[in-house]
């Protein structure tokens, strides 16, 4: 609910859960990110209330809220900048910025736990890549080795077919693949990567940062808590890169 009615609703049949919610989430935050046609410095704050159920303290919601917050302060920063409208971008000849967009909040999804697997990021650019090749009965089948759950399957297979006007054929949306495109980039070079500057800058890609950040607007911009130290930051990303087996020879092989 906001002041001006009803916002967004999603009524089921049976019970909610924590996959239910997630979608419930998206759905809800990309409602309210249309709505703001004219960004400006006073960016909106919204609110979620509700009650101590257990699946509202799953890792899943947690890192749900922690992706968010890399998406809110990068959007409060953009709106100070120059470059923070569609034309600001197009003058300012900005590199498309979703897949550092992305691929940042993914990481800090896991940044803090022990842990930090990109399992889901993979999971999702797995599931669009055979989509592409398969019916949507057989994608549920072929994903079932790696997520047991039906109800979780669907939303996999729901999320790399949509917009197929027959799910019985191959086809698939492939912006899912934009998590892992994003993670392996950052990953690939960040140790050139200024990280403090580069969220900043607001939604611009870590390419274009060093052509901006000589014209950055920088008072009142907002970095995260664990962003500060950027030594202790980038050990954070190395124990990503340790725990996920990625090799950074491998790496740059695959992004020269």
């Amino acid at each position: 609910m906001g002041l001006e009615g009803l916002v967004h609703r999603q009524a089921v049949l049976g019970s909610y859960n924590t996959q239910r919610l997630l979608t419930f989430l998206e759905e809800l935050k990309d409602i309210l990110l249309d709505r703001q046609h004219h960004p400006g410095p006073e960016h909106p704050i919204y609110v979620i209330i509700w009650d101590n159920v257990r699946f509202h303290r799953t890792n899943q919601i947690r890192e749900w809220f922690t992706t968010n917050r890399t998406h809110y302060l990068r959007g409060v920063n953009n709106n100070l900048q120059p470059w923070g409208t569609a034309e600001g971008r197009k003058k300012f000849g900005l590199k498309p910025a979703n897949p550092t967009e992305e691929g940042l909040a993914s990481l800090h999804s896991v940044l803090l736990r022990k842990q930090p697997y990109l399992w889901r990021a993979a999971l999702l650019y797995y599931t669009v890549y055979h989509a592409s090749s398969m019916s949507f009965s057989r994608l549920f089948s072929h994903i079932a080795r790696f997520v047991r759950d039906p109800d979780v399957r669907w939303e996999y297979c729901l999320r790399a077919k949509r917009g197929q006007t027959d799910t019985s054929q191959p086809g698939c949306f492939s912006k899912d693949q934009v998590y892992l495109d994003g993670i392996l980039r950052i990953l690939r070079h960040r140790r050139a990567i200024d990280f403090k500057m580069l969220t900043s800058l607001g939604k611009v890609s870590y390419e274009d940062v060093e052509r901006l950040r000589h014209l950055a607007v920088l008072p009142r911009t907002r970095i995260p808590h664990f962003m500060r130290d950027q030594e202790r930051y980038l050990q954070h990303l190395d124990h990503i890169v340790a725990v996920n087996e990625v090799d950074d020879s491998a790496l740059q092989h695959l992004l020269p």
